[in-house]
């Protein structure tokens, strides 16, 4: 339903912007406003996400995926989540980054290895699609990822606050909306 509800927001904004000729001037920004889980603690968090790492960021690209296409198959069978309606196939711009993993807190990663990530948003057009709250991530850069994982897509951080913290000079920063600080002792 939440991803549903997402796609009806993105579908309204595009049409907006497209009707009032926003799209046609260069270097416009959309905000993408979603919902995801939010944790009480980093012990909930760490249980949420499947795979957690410290990993640098080697590349990006930005591609159009239908995020339908995403739902597990306990998903499909939640009526909340799917409500067994064929939906439209709408494809939404997402960053998906090449991250080496350095070190690997939880799940089958091992140092070296390089996974993708997605995450909500990118360039497309004249329009620079970003969702709410979502920290920059920065090519080269070394950040702690908590990650649900999928068989047929790149990985997704938790949510966009506590799913990810830049990882610089052995500190740990997280985003400024962030409930809990993550300190590398949580993560042992």
């Amino acid at each position: 339903m939440k991803k549903l509800l997402l796609l009806y927001i993105l579908t309204f904004c595009t049409a907006l912007a497209s009707i009032s000729g926003c799209g046609k001037t260069p270097n416009q920004e959309m905000i993408i406003y979603t919902d995801y889980p939010f944790y009480d603690n980093v012990e909930d968090a760490k249980k949420s996400a499947t795979l957690i790492i410290e990993g640098k960021i080697i590349s990006s690209t930005v591609v159009l995926l239908d995020p339908n296409q995403t739902l597990t198959d306990k998903q499909k069978e939640d009526p909340e989540v799917n409500p067994g309606v064929e939906p439209d196939s709408l494809s939404l711009p997402y960053t998906v980054y090449e991250v080496e993993i350095q070190k690997s807190y939880k799940g089958k990663a091992a140092k070296g290895d390089t996974i993708e990530i997605k995450q909500l948003g990118g360039p497309v057009g004249n329009i620079n699609y970003t969702e709410e709250d979502a920290m920059k991530i920065e090519i080269g850069g070394t950040y702690i990822l908590f990650l649900e994982t999928y068989s047929d897509s790149p990985a997704s951080l938790i949510n966009q606050i506590q799913g990810i913290y830049k990882y610089k000079d052995n500190k740990i920063t997280g985003n400024s909306k962030n409930n809990f600080k993550l300190d590398l002792e949580d993560l042992e």
